[in-house]
C-alpha cells in the first residue's frame, strides 16, 4: 500500500483565526502498528512561507554529497544541510556523515520549528536534515528513517516550500511478515 499526498493552496475561511482552519484540514492516515501520518496542508501563511523559501534557498550552506547506493559511489540527486541539537548522535546515511550545523546558525529554522510544534503540540524532535530539489530530475528515493538516533518510536516533520510536489509514503512490512524474497 501506497499513500500519496500533494499540497495545494488550502481554501480558508476568512471568519475563522488560522488554528481553527488547521485542525479543519487535518487528515490523519492511520498506518497500523501505532504509527500515523498527520497531514496539514498549510500551517504557514503564503507571504511568511516565501520569506522562509528565500531565506532558505539563499541563506543555507547546501551541500550534494557523493554517498554509497547498492556498494556505488554516486551523487547524491538533491542538495541537503543538516541540523542538529546539542548532544545529538551524528547523522550518518548512504556512507555519508553530514556537518551538524546548530540550530542558532539559521534563526528562522527555529521559528518553521515553533510552527510545527504549535500544531503538533507534545513533539519532539531533535534534528533537521533540510532537502532542496532543484526541479525534477531531482528526488529523494524509498527509504526509512530508522536511524538510531531517532530512536525507537521516531517522528519525522516534512514541510515544504517552493513548486507543487507529491509526497509519497509506502508501508513498510514488519520483518515477521516478509515471506521469502
Amino acid at each position: 500500500m501506497s499513500l500519496r499526498f500533494r499540497a495545494k493552496e488550502a481554501k480558508a475561511n476568512p471568519d475563522d483565526d488560522d488554528e481553527k482552519n488547521q485542525k479543519k484540514q487535518r487528515m490523519v492516515v492511520d498506518l497500523g502498528n501505532g504509527s500515523e501520518v498527520i497531514y496539514f496542508p498549510r500551517i504557514i501563511k503564503m507571504e511568511d512561507s516565501w520569506k522562509f523559501f528565500d531565506y532558505l534557498n539563499n541563506r543555507i550552506p547546501w551541500n550534494r554529497p557523493t554517498i554509497r547506493v547498492f556498494g556505488r559511489s554516486c551523487l547524491q540527486p538533491r542538495d541537503t544541510c543538516y541540523v542538529a541539537g546539542e548532544g545529538v548522535t551524528q547523522l550518518i546515511y548512504s556512507g555519508y556523515r553530514p556537518h551538524p550545523y546548530s540550530w542558532d546558525d539559521f534563526p528562522p529554522l527555529k521559528d518553521i520549528l515553533d510552527i510545527v510544534l504549535k500544531v503538533l503540540p507534545g513533539s519532539r524532535f531533535n534534528s533537521l536534515l533540510l532537502n532542496r530539489y532543484k526541479g525534477g530530475n531531482d528526488y529523494v528515493g524509498w527509504h526509512a528513517d530508522d536511524e538510531k538516533l531517532y530512536g525507537s518510536t521516531p517522528e519525522i516533520a516534512s514541510v515544504s516550500f517552493g513548486c507543487e510536489r507529491d509526497f509519497f509514503l509506502k508501508i513498510k512490512p514488519s520483518k515477521s511478515s516478509q515471506g521469502p524474497i
